[in-house]
């Protein structure tokens, strides 16, 4: 009840860069309460994995390591110190997502560190797509699988929005369904989302209506769904999904706004109502890292490059700080190696 609740996402980018999650676990234990009360040997390693909390933690030496597996220690250890600090305070549960977007040191390293927890008060849960990416460790308890939605678990879902008099376009409905998606509910959503854009399925007060049923189910192709859906959107719609999807954190309001041009509002209110952007306190952030991918995909080199660039220009303006410093030159760097990629081809 009295619980603290942490969730740290990863980013696609930071599969390439070491230690890089964990800086991003320690930025969001950090500004706990009890997070100060670690001991100065720990501080100095905490802001060695995460300058922008340096702030917080007053003259800390820097930081050199001769051996990698050292270093893996120590880092472990001082995340340990941060934990037990801050969960003396409140029992806390750590929730670490998108396991698969995680570098190898961070993983390693956060492995060690859960083997040392397991008696404390803390409840650590991970998630990943299937694979190598899962965190397993002789601490582990219970492994829930997320196994795809069978054909009669669409066809509940697709009852659960609305009712239909024809069963038995219902039924032809959720097959179609579960072939396209192959029961990932993303893509039944998508897919039924789809078909009330183009007109072929409408849903009226809690009624489902299919008249174009037959012109819907030959429209639904499981490598193009997503694609399809993107394709609905105008190019400035599509722009700014780009951003969102290259950004890999919250863009404030404000900022989105202006960079959507004229239509900036509406179009961020318009994506919002598709469910491929969503707004939360820290600003707006693509909707689920599976439209991220294919957005990205759909822009070819050249529109990433001018997405980076103009990411790059925001850091710059909207925040001085080393941290947005930080930010604007890794977007710089995505531009340049763009750049040299196209020149290259």
């Amino acid at each position: 009840e009295n619980a603290c609740v942490v969730t740290v996402r990863a980013t696609p980018r930071q599969r390439t860069v070491t230690a890089s999650v964990l800086g991003t676990v320690v930025s969001a234990l950090g500004a706990l309460p009890g997070a100060t009360g670690v001991s100065p040997e720990s501080a100095s390693i905490l802001v060695e994995l995460q300058p922008a909390i340096s702030a917080r933690y007053r003259s800390t030496a820097q930081v050199a390591f001769s051996d990698p597996g050292d270093c893996d220690r120590v880092r472990a250890e001082a995340l340990c110190d941060l934990l037990s600090a801050v969960s003396e305070e409140r029992p806390l549960a750590l929730l670490l997502d998108d396991l698969h977007w995680w570098d190898q040191n961070s993983r390693t390293v956060m492995a060690h560190v859960i083997e040392r927890m397991a008696q404390q008060q803390i409840l650590v849960v991970t998630a990943s797509r299937p694979g190598e990416a899962e965190l397993r460790t002789e601490a582990s308890g219970r492994a829930i699988e997320l196994t795809p939605l069978d054909q009669t678990a669409v066809r509940e879902l697709v009852s659960s929005l609305g009712d239909c008099d024809d069963t038995a376009a219902i039924d032809r409905l959720a097959a179609g369904l579960h072939r396209a998606s192959a029961g990932v509910p993303l893509l039944v959503f998508e897919a039924l989302r789809l078909g009330l854009a183009r007109g072929w399925l409408d849903l009226d007060r809690g009624q489902w209506k299919c008249a174009e049923l037959v012109v819907f189910l030959d429209h639904l192709h499981p490598e193009s769904l997503l694609n399809e859906r993107l394709r609905v959107l105008s190019s400035a719609q599509r722009d700014l999904l780009l951003l969102a999807a290259l950004a890999e954190r919250p863009i404030d309001a404000a900022t989105m706004a202006a960079l959507g041009g004229r239509r900036g509002v509406d179009d961020l209110i318009e994506l919002e109502r598709h469910g491929m952007l969503r707004s939360s306190p820290l600003g707006w952030l693509i909707s689920h890292d599976t439209i991220a991918e294919n957005v990205i995909g759909l822009a070819g080199p050249a529109a990433q490059r001018s997405a980076h660039q103009r990411l790059g220009e925001m850091q710059l303006i909207a925040s001085p700080d080393n941290a947005a410093l930080k930010t604007a030159m890794e977007h710089f760097c995505e531009a340049r190696d763009l750049d040299q990629q196209r020149a290259v081809a």
